[in-house]
């Protein structure tokens, strides 16, 4: 795993601009990220290709990995028979879980589910790196 970092340091760059991706997984439970990156390891999937995970909502894992790798995860998960939802939308009002939302007029409500979005990428951006950090803001402007 060394020397292919060391050596993509002196491959070209690729052709397409590089960024982030969110993958959408179906869950049982709501497991401790450190639980699922456990069974990412027994289904011999590399964790440091995996920048976080988090619950967007019920028995849904949310996966941000880089783009480079996408592909390769996406491959190994289907060889496995696990295959990402790939209609999921966040920021859709009917993920509000909470009943303190049902009273709210829709364009409210859809307000409410952009800004529990953006407050959840936030906290995303404070469990990475700076440098990193930066670099998934940027992607997700």
């Amino acid at each position: 795993r060394r020397q292919q970092a060391a050596a993509r340091a002196f491959s070209a760059p690729p052709p397409h601009p590089s960024g982030f991706s969110y993958i959408y997984l179906p869950t049982r439970a709501r497991y401790k990220p450190s639980q699922l990156r456990a069974r990412f390891r027994q289904l011999k999937i590399e964790n440091n290709h995996i920048l976080d995970i988090h619950y967007p909502t019920r028995n849904i894992a949310t996966v941000l990995i880089h783009d480079d790798f996408i592909t390769l995860f996406k491959e190994h998960l289907a060889k496995i028979g696990i295959y990402p939802i790939n209609d999921f939308n966040p920021t859709d009002p009917k993920h509000l879980q909470d009943t303190k939302y049902t009273s709210l007029l829709p364009h409210e409500q859809d307000l409410h589910a952009k800004l529990l979005y953006t407050y959840c990428m936030a906290r995303v951006l404070e469990r990475n790196r700076s440098y990193i950090a930066r670099a998934i803001a940027r992607n997700f402007q």
